[in-house]
C-alpha cells in the first residue's frame, strides 16, 4: 500500500461523500465505506474508531465507541465510527481509514487519534504508520497479525488495553507489540477483562477519552516562560 501511494497509483480522494442526519457514505471504487459521525462540525480534532473483524460501530462493550464520541463531544473533539467495506482485510480497512481521514480533512480536521478493537488494533496501528495527520494511536484488546510496523510510527503515542482473562486474544498480544513499538507508549492490563472488554467499560471510555484529548491538545509553553508575557521584558520598577 505505502509503494502504491508513493507511485501515485492508490486513489487518495473519494469518488464523493454523503453526510446526513450523522451518517456518512464514502463512495469509493470498490464500494461504500460508513461512518457515524458526532461532535461539532468545525471540530479541527477528531477521533477514528474501527471495530473488529467483523466490522460494526459499537467497538468493545457494545457502547464503548459511542460513549467515547459523546465524552470528546463534550470536549469539542469530533468522532467517527467507521464500518469497514471489506471487514478482515487490513490493507483494505487501512484503506478505507485513509479516505476517511481525507474527507475529514476537507472539512478542517487537522489531526485525529485512532482506536481500533482486536483486528481493529492492526488497522490502527497501519493507519498511524501510513497517514501523517494521525497523531495517536490506541489498541484495544489488538491482534498482533498487521501490526509488524509498529516501530515506524514516528514517536507517534501509542495506548494498548488489554484484558488478562481474554480467551480469544490472550494479553500476550498486546505485551509483544508493546515490545517492539517505540515511545512514547503505555500498556494497561485490566485484570478478570474478556476480549469483548464489557467488564470495564467505563474504564475503557475514560482511558480513551483522556488519551484523544491530551494527544490533540496543543503544546503548552514550558518552564519560566509559560509565565511571562508575549513580549513581555524584564521590569525597572
Amino acid at each position: 500500500m505505502r509503494e502504491g501511494m508513493r507511485a501515485g497509483i492508490t486513489p487518495l480522494t473519494p469518488l464523493g461523500a454523503l453526510l446526513q442526519d450523522g451518517v456518512l457514505e464514502i463512495f469509493t471504487p470498490r464500494g461504500i465505506i460508513l461512518g457515524l459521525h458526532a461532535g461539532p462540525p468545525d471540530a479541527v480534532g477528531g477521533a477514528l474508531l474501527v471495530g473488529g473483524a467483523l466490522g460494526g460501530f459499537s467497538g468493545p462493550g457494545g457502547t464503548v465507541y459511542r460513549d467515547v464520541g459523546a465524552r470528546l463531544a463534550d470536549e469539542g473533539v469530533a468522532s467517527l465510527r467507521l464500518h469497514y467495506r471489506r471487514p478482515g482485510d487490513v490493507a483494505e480497512c487501512a484503506m478505507d481509514v485513509l479516505l476517511a481521514m481525507e474527507w475529514w480533512k476537507a472539512r478542517g480536521v487537522a489531526s485525529a487519534v485512532i482506536a481500533g478493537h482486536s483486528f481493529g488494533g492492526a488497522v490502527a496501528i497501519a493507519g498511524g504508520i501510513l497517514i501523517p495527520e494521525i497523531a495517536g494511536v490506541v489498541g484495544l484488546a489488538s491482534q498482533t497479525a498487521g501490526t509488524e510496523g509498529v516501530e515506524h510510527m514516528a514517536g507517534k503515542p501509542l495506548l494498548l488495553i488489554h484484558g488478562d482473562a481474554d480467551p480469544v486474544l490472550p494479553a500476550i498480544c498486546s505485551e509483544n507489540i508493546y515490545s517492539r513499538a517505540r515511545e512514547p507508549k503505555e500498556l494497561v492490563i485490566i485484570p478478570g477483562c474478556g476480549h469483548l472488554m464489557s467488564e470495564a467499560v467505563e474504564e475503557i471510555v475514560e482511558r480513551v477519552t483522556t488519551f484523544a484529548c491530551h494527544v490533540l491538545s496543543p503544546p503548552q509553553p514550558q518552564g519560566d516562560a509559560a509565565k511571562e508575557e508575549p513580549g513581555a521584558g524584564p521590569s525597572n520598577l
